[in-house]
């Protein structure tokens, strides 16, 4: 897919901000975001997807955590922009474009409440790539959506909830 290509600037530098109002950059130990939510907003998403990443290698302490290029994740609010970039025209509200130079992710959520499930879905498609690629298409898009619905605190974090639709 070309689609998020038209987005970024790759090679020897960083993926960049996408151009327009309203877009903000947040970099964490292991991501870069880029959003249009609003600093606080994007603040609350990256933090989140920080202590995913921890309470996953917790869960997983054999797996790879370290993957050997850069995750950029895009949050789009804008639906009409998101779908000019998404596979598919946006008809998936996420999705993950993994490639020699960086792993890129993409979600259109109008708030961090909304995009927080997605950001989860779309890590754990990379964390999957990055250590059983082989793993049945069915099984790794069942395990992300397992997954999305972590939650956790200063003392308790759970994962495998059954998602709020499916109830």
């Amino acid at each position: 897919c070309v689609a998020l290509t038209c987005l970024c600037v790759v090679g020897t530098a960083a993926a960049t901000v996408p151009s327009g109002e309203g877009w903000s950059e947040l970099t964490t130990e292991n991501f870069t975001l880029f959003s249009q939510l609003g600093e606080e907003a994007t603040r609350e998403v990256g933090a989140d997807l920080e202590r995913y990443r921890y309470a996953l290698t917790q869960i997983f302490p054999n797996a790879e955590f370290d993957s050997p290029v850069s995750t950029y994740l895009y949050i789009f609010v804008d639906r009409d922009q998101y779908a000019s970039y998404s596979p598919g025209g946006g008809s998936v509200p996420g999705f993950l474009l993994p490639h020699i130079h960086a792993n890129f992710a993409a979600v259109v959520g109008g708030s961090a409440a909304e995009a927080i499930p997605l950001v989860y879905r779309q890590y754990m498609h990379e964390l999957i790539n990055d250590n059983v690629p082989q793993m049945p298409m069915w099984f790794r898009l069942g395990l992300a959506e397992l997954f999305s619905t972590f939650e956790a605190d200063d003392e308790v974090a759970v994962a495998g909830l059954v998602p709020d639709g499916d109830v």
